[in-house]
Order: C-alpha cells, then structure tokens, then sequence
C-alpha cells in the first residue's frame, strides 16, 4: 500500500505518547527568568528555590564543561529543554513518584538524577557514573 508523503511524515513509529515541550520562543538571554519562562511554556512548574537550585546547576555545568566534557549541547535555550524540562517532564506521566532510592546508572554530567533530585528533593538519589571526570564533576555538585 502506498502513503504519500504527507502521511509518511505525520506517522509516528513507536507507541511513545506526544510530549508536550514548548516550542521555541523568541531567542532568550541566559538567566534564571528565562529558565523559569521555558518552564513555565512547557506547563512545569518549580518552587523559586528549586529554580535557583537548577540554575546553580547550570552555571556549575557551563563552568566545567570544557575541562570535564559533560556534554555537547552549548545553547542556553537547547540545554533547558533537552536537559532540564526532559528530564523532569516524566513526572508528569508518572505523576510526581519516582522510587527511592533512584539509582541514577551512567549519569554523565547528573541527568536525569540531578534535575530530579531537584524537582523532588525527598527522593534518595545514587549518581552512578564510570568515567573520573565526571565523577568529579558530580562531587563539586554534590
């Protein structure tokens, strides 16, 4: 049977549900207001000192990214939607309740561990990561 190319392209291969991720506003200056505007256009929502928390791990991770190589997403905007909003947004499927302890196996540069962590700071969270570099990362963060 033959599709054209429309339905080709609007056909989704796997059963995953559509997530709903904000779509890209007007290019955003760094800052926590930002962080707080992507959170806020992708319906998540944190306590203001979660956010503070969240960008103090930013900053942390922009800061040694060089020397550590954590990872090679560099654009603000990029980074909190593929790093912090993806990793947070399966609390909105599991409906806020992760196991405790969570082990985080193969964390590189803490994710999906360390944004949950902050997104539910009562869950006890084990960072499990093979690589030195990075293990020194994750102990500055912790």
């Amino acid at each position: 049977m033959q599709h054209s190319q429309s339905e080709k392209k609007s056909k989704r291969h796997d059963s995953r549900p559509f997530t709903k991720r904000a779509t890209q506003p007007a290019k955003l200056q760094p800052g926590l207001a930002s962080l707080k505007q992507w959170f806020q256009k992708s319906r998540l929502s944190l306590s203001e000192q979660q956010y503070k928390h969240l960008w103090t791990f930013h900053q942390m991770l922009r800061a040694k990214n060089a020397e550590y190589d954590l990872t090679r997403i560099y654009q603000f905007d990029n980074m909190v939607q593929k790093h912090y909003i993806d990793c947070i947004l399966i609390l909105n499927y599991l409906k806020g309740k992760l196991p405790s302890p969570l082990l985080d196996i193969g964390t590189g540069a803490g994710f999906p561990g360390i944004p949950l962590k902050i997104a539910l700071p009562k869950i006890e969270l084990i960072l499990a990561e093979g690589r030195h570099k990075r293990v020194q990362f994750l102990t500055e963060v912790v």
